[in-house]
């Protein structure tokens, strides 16, 4: 038999089987490079970014609409329900009430039993809603002076004594205790009176009236029940003030409340229960 014999054919390089491996080992390790350099710049994702928190909302009065970042809820106060973790804007919203906007931050630590909580009182053009009846209200009796006045069944009193009484609430921020008086809802400070003035006229008495500039403070007459006074307001102070003097024989009382309070209404009724 005859053979025959020639070149070598030789097999291009891409179509070698040894050419292929070692192409996909140099794949598999660029990639897996390539992926160690993306996972270390990359940044470390916070796990409570996904988790959700639970948020308690109690309203007086209640049965308002509640909105979170501007969309309404389905639920009304009093309400409990979860949010995704961050901050938020809770509205308040109440037919006849002030509209109130609270931020909030939410985290998966706030569960059911430590829920980040809201608790409002709506207020009327800017003044507490207290549905509380007078009639409700308690008695306080200063047997030095000789006068009744009735206030709230939240409030608290705190008496230094005669001279100074403070009406605390409990309920407010910073409300509690003693310390709390600049924030008082209603402070009554007894002062002498010595030639018996009426109420404006001990008001421009006082010794410090000439050195006030007296075209900054509010000032008018007006009548606590059934007797004449006179109301004053400063705007300036570490604290600035709502002041209603009432005389009776060698004392003047002032009843006092910070400035712009929300518990204006309720210092308006309690003064009007004023009893000598």
């Amino acid at each position: 038999m005859e053979t025959k014999t020639g070149p070598k054919r030789r097999i291009p390089l891409y179509k070698r089987r040894q050419f292929w491996g070692a192409t996909l080992i140099v794949a598999v390790l660029a990639a897996g490079t390539a992926l160690f350099f993306f996972v270390q710049d990359a940044p470390v994702k916070d796990t409570k970014a996904d988790g959700r928190g639970v948020l308690s909302i109690d309203t007086e009065p209640g049965d308002a609409t509640v909105l979170v970042d501007g969309k309404e809820r389905e639920e009304r106060s009093d309400a409990t329900f979860s949010l995704p973790a961050g901050k938020h804007e809770v509205t308040l919203r109440l037919e006849g009430y002030d509209e109130t906007v609270i931020p909030i931050e939410i985290s998966d630590a706030n569960t059911k039993d430590r829920p980040v909580t809201i608790e409002h009182a709506f207020t009327k053009a800017g003044l507490t809603a207290d549905d509380e009846p007078v009639s409700e209200y308690k008695t306080y009796s200063n047997g030095t002076y000789g006068y009744t006045l009735r206030y709230p069944s939240r409030w608290k009193v705190v008496e230094h004594n005669a001279d100074n009484v403070i009406f605390t609430d409990p309920e407010a921020p910073g409300g509690q205790g003693e310390e709390g008086e600049e924030r008082a809802p209603l402070t009554i400070l007894a002062q002498e009176n010595p030639k018996s003035l009426g109420a404006e006229a001990w008001y421009q008495a006082r010794p410090e009236y000439k050195d006030e500039d007296q075209s900054q403070i509010k000032q008018k007459k007006v009548t606590v029940n059934g007797r004449p006074a006179y109301q004053y307001e400063t705007p300036y102070g570490f604290v600035p003030y709502l002041i209603t003097i009432v005389t009776q024989g060698d004392h003047a009382f002032l009843f006092q409340q910070i400035r712009n309070s929300p518990d204006r209404k309720l210092y308006d009724q309690a003064l009007q229960t004023l009893e000598f």
